[in-house]
């Protein structure tokens, strides 16, 4: 019996990273009680974390730390299930494509990161006027994207 839990499937593939996680995730229908993630979802957090603290702005942002950017921001907002292909340079900002599902289809959406300050936007997403504003929200809202 689960007795006041539910199980949510969860499963997604981020292409552009090349990483799959599928899991399963128990939540907690009682107040006040966090749910416990699965070691894939565990892993998947530690994973954003070391990625997003290997950034350092101070000097720009680089093609591939753009390129890490835009797949987080793809797999956390636009989707859950794709990611980005390589960013490109022009005029101060990076555009990566975003494709979605496992056969990588484009879906039409843009990354944009801003090559000085990490700042990260799309059209449909929401808007991070800084790095940190991003990291922060990606890693401190985590678990609750997956309620």
């Amino acid at each position: 019996m689960l007795n006041g839990k539910r199980m949510v499937a969860w499963g997604s593939a981020l292409i552009g990273g090349g990483l799959i996680v599928a899991g399963i995730c128990w939540k907690a229908l009682a107040a006040g009680t966090p749910p416990i993630l699965p070691t894939d979802l565990v892993e998947l957090r530690d994973r954003h974390q070391r990625t997003l603290a290997a950034i350092n702005v101070n000097d720009g942002i680089d093609q591939p730390e753009a390129g890490h950017i835009a797949n987080i921001y793809s797999w956390e907002y636009l989707s859950g299930c794709g990611g980005a292909l390589d960013p490109e340079l022009a005029g101060g900002i990076w555009t990566s494509k975003h494709i979605t599902g496992v056969a990588g289809k484009p879906s039409g959406e843009i990354v944009e990161v801003d090559a000085r300050t990490g700042a990260v936007w799309s059209k449909s997403g929401p808007v991070f006027a800084s790095f940190e504003a991003f990291r922060r929200d990606v890693l401190d809202g985590f678990t609750g994207r997956r309620e």
